[in-house]
């Protein structure tokens, strides 16, 4: 293969003279001028016309290889293109750039290396083939880029994920995320589970590969445990050692049988929805003309006068029976509602969360008894993240608000965290006195449950494993109706396996489950336990 300049009006310009097969797909010029043979699924990747692609794979299935033959052909046939490969350290950026140096030698293509970026191929045409590691300061910088490729993406922080997003502003290029699973957590496992339209999503298990055999595979599966050896050959997302919840057991307490709160009156709209026509108006003590069944009315056209067929009387409810039994009327449903507010500052925004504490009849009755059978069932009617930088003050006013849009006849309580700044604002809320019980709430490091004079205190790690054993023990419903059940579930995964991550949802609920369902016993104790003497032996 060959360069040359061409001359235009707008100067001279590098450009790529066709490979052997230009008109050929990526797995076809692969295997004609590369000479190497992708198997099926690795040419269903190759020939994917999609712009986000997800590659959820098996080790040892050729990641590296693909993306390399992908983004050299991607930059042979586009000149001046800018082409990335993020991975989580250097050492595996330097392997992706080195297979692509072996396919150009291949093609009998001299690349030359920046000084600037020792991990880079720059090509005749004007393309080059750029390979960072995934830190979040470094990668800052690029712009324009075509096509960018995240190696073991499960293992990149979200940090830098977030920083090389936006790579692909200008040029709405190509976005690549190849990787085995590792955890429940991060963005890989988040745009994986999400529902978006935009992504084309890609499992290739080991079992879909040929290059490994079935022996080598049991082999595995005996030394590794089936847990390892279904997330690194079988593309299961297993549950970290260090992650807190997992989401199996928050996906057990999600039910469509129960409803959000609706909040949307506290903010009404005047405007009418489209589409909509104002009923017609009658003037004041005219009732509008009677309907008449289709074909039927008055006086026909013919003038003919029809008689519209009354309906028939209802039928007459049967005779008493001698000895029928009446049931007093079941008890109207009683409710106590448990706020938790986490207080955010400048970086987290405050959260809400509400939980219904609701006693209902189960429409059954106790003969012995003679009442009504009820039930009590809790139901996270609400969780919410209040705007950032929302001045305490505000978050007072819509407290009230929101108090008031509840059931005037049930119990509030609300538990507020009074860490840090916390205890002027339990102030505030005393003095603008919200129509709720205030507990305030200290989070702290320690080993066990305590009391302060203004305040309970609980350590972190007992707050946090309240919230999984309630979750365990499926003592609360969460609706699927809820707005940002997605951003919770997200918030209660990444505890104990992401840093930096937004847990201001998950500890609203942890709040309000306090306020529900307290352990004031949990943690060590401070106090040694009692030794009883040992029981004489006859």
């Amino acid at each position: 293969m060959g360069f040359r300049n061409l001359k235009s009006d707008s100067g001279p310009r590098p450009i790529c003279a066709p490979p052997p097969a230009a008109a050929a797909s990526p797995s076809q010029w692969a295997n004609q001028a590369l000479h190497f043979s992708p198997d099926p699924r690795q040419s269903e990747i190759l020939d994917s016309p999609a712009t986000r692609v997800l590659l959820c794979c098996t080790r040892q299935w050729g990641k590296s290889t693909i993306t390399a033959i992908r983004a050299l052909h991607f930059a042979l046939h586009h000149p001046n293109a800018l082409i990335l490969c993020v991975s989580p350290v250097k050492r595996q950026s330097a392997l992706f750039l080195a297979k692509a140096r072996h396919f150009l030698k291949i093609l009998n293509i001299t690349p030359r290396t920046d000084p600037r970026e020792p991990l880079s191929l720059h090509l005749p045409n004007g393309s080059a083939l750029i390979g960072l590691p995934a830190i979040e300061a470094n990668t800052r910088g690029f712009s324009a880029v075509h096509f960018l490729i995240l190696d073991e993406a499960a293992r990149i922080p979200d940090a830098a994920y977030h920083a090389i997003r936006p790579f692909l502003a200008t040029t709405n290029g190509l976005l690549w995320m190849l990787s085995t699973p590792y955890g429940e957590s991060g963005f890989f496992y988040d745009e994986w589970h999400t529902h978006a339209q935009h992504w084309t999503r890609l499992t290739v298990p080991a079992t879909e590969c040929p290059r490994i055999s079935q022996e080598f595979l049991e082999a595995e599966r005996r030394s590794l445990g089936p847990t390892a050896f279904a997330q690194e050959y079988l593309c299961h997302f297993i549950p970290s050692r260090y992650q807190l919840i997992p989401r199996a057991i928050i996906d057990r307490c999600t039910t469509a049988g129960e409803t959000a709160l609706d909040v949307t009156t506290l903010f009404p709209q005047s405007r009418q929805p489209q589409g909509l026509s104002p009923a017609p108006q009658h003037p004041q003590g005219l009732s509008p003309a009677p309907q008449h069944p289709k074909g039927l009315s008055p006086v026909s056209q013919r003038g003919h006068s029809v008689t519209v067929p009354s309906p028939p009387p209802p039928p007459s409810p049967p005779p008493p029976r001698p000895y029928a039994v009446t049931f007093p009327p079941p008890p109207l449903p009683k409710s106590i509602f448990h706020l938790g507010l986490d207080l955010g500052l400048r970086r987290n925004p405050s959260a809400l969360s509400v939980l219904e504490e609701l006693t209902r009849p189960t429409g059954g009755y106790d003969l012995v008894n003679l009442v009504h059978e009820l039930e009590t069932v809790l139901i996270l009617r609400d969780v919410r993240p209040f705007p950032l930088e929302t001045p305490y003050a505000e978050i007072t006013w819509i407290l009230d608000r929101y108090l008031n849009h509840l059931p005037h006849q049930s119990t509030k309580k609300l538990a507020v965290d009074a860490t840090g700044a916390g205890d002027p604002v339990v102030a505030l809320f005393r003095n603008a006195g919200l129509p709720a019980a205030l507990q305030p709430i200290v989070i702290t490091f320690g080993q066990s449950v305590g009391k302060l004079p203004h305040a309970t205190s609980i350590p972190r790690d007992v707050l946090l494993q309240n919230l999984r054993i309630q979750l365990e023990c499926r003592s609360f419903q969460i609706p699927t109706t809820l707005e940002s059940l997605h951003s919770l579930r997200e918030e209660l995964t990444a505890l104990g396996v992401r840093d930096n991550h937004s847990d201001d949802l998950a500890f609203s609920l942890a709040l309000a489950l306090w306020s529900a369902r307290p352990n004031p016993n949990a943690g060590e104790r401070s106090d040694p336990l009692p030794v009883y003497p040992k029981p004489r032996r006859r």
